[in-house]
């Protein structure tokens, strides 16, 4: 399976990472509950198949059913660690030593000496400008450097479902890995944020590539034959593996079927083009296809005089 460098760690990762939150999160109304028996065993399963298909990226966090995701993880972690990359995530809003606490805890409830990658979790809080602050001079940028001095951490990360929201954090070079939520409906951090995250040599991974479900059930009310055999969910899987900016998926999967599913697309799936040089304003794109279908040359359009 292709392995790519994961910015500027020394990290080898798989194309798609097993995002663990489903580990701590019920959806009874699909039947599925990971704090049942049967929930566990087939918890420990999905990661099982995951590491033998060769998804070599685990991406959990304390706030996963309060530790219970990492619990999971950790039941496997005790046998199988060096089969994989691990990371994990803290408060962004903690103070100096409530991370090295959480970081000491996860790493109990996980099973192992180290993560390779602890994350400040942005996923459902928009930071601010006094956010920024406290995670740059209140601690938890202090904390997570004196954790990898320790060799409790190898590389700093951060996540975040809006993008503008850490901007000037990525633009100050603070961290080495980047989770944002980016996918076939929220494309606003393709227009500069991952152009930015190129440039800096971050490890970029998205969150929700899938959309989690929320294009699905939209489709379910605007074209409901486009979730047909799947298809609204491996159309958003191309996208996210269409763009040369991305290192890696972060995809919840909860069974041994889903992880199946997906890693027989990926293995089949070849990009047609980079959704990176895909113009992103109306006259680009204008231009763009007038060059594409042989009407006019970049010069002839460039020497266009000014209205």
């Amino acid at each position: 399976m292709e392995r790519v460098k994961f910015g500027k760690t020394d990290m080898m990762v798989t194309k798609f990472a097993l995002g663990c939150m489903p580990f701590g999160t019920p959806n009874l109304a699909a039947g599925w509950d990971p704090y049942s028996a049967e929930g566990e065993k087939v918890v420990e399963k999905t990661i099982n198949t995951a590491l033998d298909m060769g998804i070599n990226y685990l991406d959990t966090a304390v706030f996963y059913g309060n530790g219970h995701s990492e619990t999971l993880v950790g039941r496997v972690m005790k046998t199988r660690r060096s089969d994989c990359y691990l990371a994990s995530k803290c408060s962004p809003r903690a103070s100096y030593d409530e991370v090295i606490k959480s970081c000491e805890d996860s790493l109990r409830r996980l099973q192992c000496d180290y993560l390779d990658v602890l994350q400040l979790h942005g996923s459902t809080h928009v930071f601010n400008e006094a956010d920024r602050q406290h995670i740059v001079h209140g601690g938890p940028l202090d904390a997570l450097n004196e954790l990898k001095r320790r060799g409790l951490i190898r590389y700093l990360g951060i996540t975040a479902e809006d993008h503008l929201c850490i901007d000037p954090l990525i633009e100050a070079g603070l961290f080495d890995t980047v989770q944002v939520c980016y996918n076939i409906i929220r494309q606003g951090a393709g227009v500069t944020f991952l152009n930015k995250c190129k440039d800096g040599n971050y490890g970029v991974c998205t969150m929700r590539p899938v959309t989690s479900g929320i294009f699905q059930r939209q489709l379910e009310f605007l074209c409901p034959e486009w979730n047909e055999n799947n298809r609204a969910s491996m159309v958003s899987l191309a996208f996210g593996l269409s763009d040369s900016r991305v290192h890696m998926l972060n995809i919840g999967m909860r069974t041994p079927a889903s992880i199946e599913r997906n890693m027989k697309f990926l293995n089949e799936f070849m990009p047609k083009f980079d959704i990176a040089e895909v113009p992103v304003t109306a006259g680009a794109i204008y231009k763009s296809d007038d060059v594409r279908h042989g009407l006019l040359n970049d010069k002839a359009v460039n020497d266009r005089p000014a209205p």
